[in-house]
């Protein structure tokens, strides 16, 4: 009797125990699987750059001023050489406003010119007195030439050619001046641009100083680049600029490398820095001067060329190789010959085809499984009264369960 009583509380333990299994009230195992992180080799370019910030500014700046030919200058001071010399220039016209785009050798300004026109007839009429007078003084010479006449009295008529010509020559200058002072009277844009100043009004007499400032279209960068890179960077080499205001990248190049740092910036952080400046090349009309930029440098490049990411070089200078998956799961080492290097790709000249997969790194997975094999059904009990479960049904939770012995006959 007692070993039948124990053999009911063994079968009801194991029961109860094979449905908390199927149930999940007893906790699975929790094992941890390494993965691989794979790249494929693929044909694209290789680039290594220099990275700095800087401000967009137009490449040619020019002050207008009557009586004067446009000045170019750079920066933000308007040159103090441009004036109106010692000539008082009535205002005529204003054909612009700051902000106005204007192209080559549109007029923006006129002055009023009646005294110019006057001052021009007057050194007409002088230019053809002294023409006349050149032409009697000629003939007097001639005559007196071939009337043989020698001495003091020949001497005096060359001396009076001489002056005439003199004249003459005076005069033709004055009219010259009295056509450049007319022309000057005209202001017109010396490129295509945008004009940013203007410091004349209609019917008042023009400033000292420049009358108009023009910027042209052309724009360019200037960033202080760290003594590190300097030796990379040389003049021509290619750029892209970032504007984030616009949120566009324009090519540009490499235009001019400062042969002394940057004056207040120069050992900042204790590292010494250079300007360099590069052009954009075809910018949109929303840039304006004055934005933000960065500039992106490219020191060396390869172009269609086999890669993969850095990380996936393994090795040394001159003797790297990749791990490449495979089907048992132990990664298989490659030598390569690789070309340029950078942080973010390395070309490879040999050793791997296009659409090969390389593994770049790994990742740690956590994944909940069943106890190795799964969970049958409960173990069949060889006791009477029929066995919990004759065959064993699937694992809960994950992998399949192996199937659990047969359970026992009924007593």
């Amino acid at each position: 009797m007692k070993l039948k009583l124990v053999g009911v509380v063994l079968l009801l333990a194991i029961g109860v125990g094979a449905v908390a299994l199927a149930t999940g009230i007893v906790p699975t195992t929790r094992a941890s699987q390494t993965s691989f992180l794979t790249a494929a080799v693929t044909r694209t370019n290789v680039a290594n750059d220099i990275a700095a910030t800087g401000t967009i500014e137009p490449t040619a700046r020019y002050a207008l001023a009557f009586g004067q030919p446009a000045q170019q200058f750079s920066g933000d001071t308007v040159p103090t050489g441009s004036g109106t010399g010692t000539a008082s220039w009535p205002v005529k016209t204003v054909a612009v406003a700051v902000g106005d785009p204007v192209k080559k050798n549109q007029v923006v300004a006129t002055a009023d010119t009646t005294t110019l026109h006057n001052d021009r007839l007057n050194a007409l009429d002088s230019w053809r007195v002294a023409r006349i007078q050149l032409k009697t003084a000629n003939t007097a010479l001639s005559d007196a030439i071939d009337a043989g006449r020698t001495g003091d009295e020949l001497d005096q008529l060359r001396s009076s050619v001489f002056n005439a010509r003199t004249r003459v020559r005076d005069a033709e200058k004055a009219v010259s001046d009295a056509n450049t002072k007319l022309s000057a009277a005209t202001l017109r844009s010396p490129v295509d641009g945008v004009v940013t100043e203007v410091d004349i009004s209609k019917g008042v007499d023009a400033p000292n100083g420049a009358a108009l400032v023009i910027d042209g279209n052309a724009f360019q960068v200037t960033a202080d680049v760290v003594e590190g890179d300097l030796a990379n960077v040389k003049n021509g080499q290619p750029a892209t600029v970032t504007v984030a205001a616009i949120g566009d990248s324009i090519g540009g190049s490499v235009a001019r490398i400062s042969p002394t740092p940057t004056a207040s910036t120069s050992t900042s952080n204790n590292v010494v820095s250079y300007p360099v400046t590069v052009t954009l090349q075809n910018p949109p009309a929303a840039v304006r001067s004055g934005m933000s930029a960065d500039i992106s440098i490219t020191i060396a490049a390869a172009q269609s060329v086999l890669a993969v990411p850095t990380t996936a070089l393994v090795g040394s200078d001159g003797q790297y190789a990749v791990r490449v998956p495979t089907e048992t799961g132990t990664p298989e080492v490659k030598p390569v010959t690789v070309g340029l290097v950078t942080n973010a790709m390395a070309e490879i000249r040999s050793g791997l085809s296009e659409g090969d997969l390389v593994i770049t790194g790994t990742a740690s997975q956590s994944q909940t499984t069943a106890a190795p094999g799964g969970f049958g059904g409960g173990v069949g009990i060889p006791f009477g009264g029929g066995g919990f479960q004759r065959n064993g049904g699937n694992g809960a939770r994950g992998g399949n369960g192996g199937n659990g012995a047969r359970g026992g006959n009924g007593g």
